[in-house]
């Protein structure tokens, strides 16, 4: 999912952008032979080809990052402690979203799994929407928890 965060136009596209025709009009008289007008052309062609080929790639990826679940990861949940008492782990999260000043319909479904570690898997409802929870959630991690031991 990091595809997500990294869909960015590069110079290389914008150049290979640059070569797709414009909406000008040309009114300069040419007088180049035909064939050089033909392989000019074709170059622009497969440039405009290939231009559209990384587009669609992008698009694609984009695509995939909008169309899938969103799911948000919390590992070790556990040892977060929290202000009030909490008996079962939804009720953790929705106390920890609660505190983080999370808006508690961004969720739509929460379920976990015992490993070696518990790892709760919080589905939310869109890409934007979890975007914004983890920087939420992180900017409650760093105000309320300090980590001042070391590993």
């Amino acid at each position: 999912m990091s595809e997500c965060n990294r869909i960015y136009l590069t110079d290389e596209t914008l150049t290979s952008l640059s070569l797709l025709p414009s909406t000008k009009i040309e009114t300069n008289f040419d007088n180049t032979n035909s064939n050089d007008k033909a392989s000019e052309s074709e170059k622009e062609t497969f440039s405009q080809t290939e231009t559209l080929k990384i587009l669609r790639q992008r698009l694609e990826k984009l695509y995939n990052c909008i169309a899938n679940d969103q799911i948000i990861h919390i590992y070790n949940l556990e040892n977060i402690k929290l202000s009030s008492v909490t008996h079962n782990i939804k009720h953790k999260i929705d106390t920890l979203f609660f505190e983080a000043r999370i808006p508690q319909t961004w969720k739509i479904d929460i379920k976990w799994t015992i490993t070696p570690v518990l790892i709760v898997h919080v589905r939310m409802l869109n890409y934007l929407v979890k975007e914004k929870t983890k920087e939420l959630l992180t900017s409650y991690f760093s105000t309320n928890y300090h980590n001042d031991s070391l590993y």
